[in-house]
């Protein structure tokens, strides 16, 4: 019969590079908290939930002294005022309610990807040309960018090879030129960049939209 010691002794040692890759990860959550991307306190439970009480994509709820198991819903506010890079400034941003997400359940709204007319030929078009067909269309904003950064496995696996751009949330950059910020797979990851509007938006920046 095994001994506590001899089940110690089985119990696998992490290498040097698991531990390398945990404490990478740990990084990125202080990163994601210190932006104001999640908040401490969710990032708190979710590590005590998930990881430490292996309760999976599960919240256990107390109600009345009685407990009851509750699937994570994830939600979007698109109505909050959106992250600000460093040396970036806010300019406009189009406010468009709440959104929610939960496993196994779209969307409460459809996700589509757009392309304007233009940007399938030769050097594309203007980001100030797309931003203006924008104005009269139901485009999702940075809340939406940030939020889908920060939890990637709802990223749809088909955005790879895109550039998802954000027009409800315009920001001008260092360089005093109007831009939005966009989501690009790259390295293995995704990403967050952004693009003046002065420049050209060929066929691989899609604006990303709910219908």
């Amino acid at each position: 019969m095994a001994t506590e010691d001899s089940v110690k002794d089985e119990k696998r040692k992490l290498t040097a590079e698991e531990i390398g890759k945990l404490q990478v990860k740990t990084n990125e959550i202080i990163k994601r908290v210190e932006r104001g991307i999640i908040f401490y306190e969710d990032a708190l439970e979710v590590m005590q939930k998930i990881i430490i009480e292996g309760k999976s994509s599960q919240h256990l709820t107390v109600v009345n002294n009685h407990a009851r198991i509750e699937e994570i819903q994830f939600l979007i506010d698109g109505n909050v005022q959106p992250f600000i890079p460093k040396d970036y400034t806010l300019l406009e941003h189009r406010k468009n309610g709440l959104w929610k997400w939960k496993p196994g359940i779209k969307w409460n709204f459809n996700i589509k990807l757009v392309l304007f007319t233009g940007q399938k030929k030769i050097g594309g078009v203007k980001g100030v040309f797309i931003y203006e067909k924008s104005l009269s269309q139901n485009v999702l904003n940075a809340n939406a960018l940030d939020y889908l950064l920060a939890h990637q496995e709802l990223i749809p696996k088909e955005w790879k090879g895109k550039c998802i751009c954000f027009f409800g949330t315009i920001y001008r950059n260092n360089l005093g030129y109007r831009c939005v910020r966009y989501l690009e797979w790259f390295n293995n990851g995704w990403r967050c960049s952004s693009r003046s509007l002065e420049l050209e938006f060929g066929d691989n920046y899609y604006v990303a939209m709910a219908s």
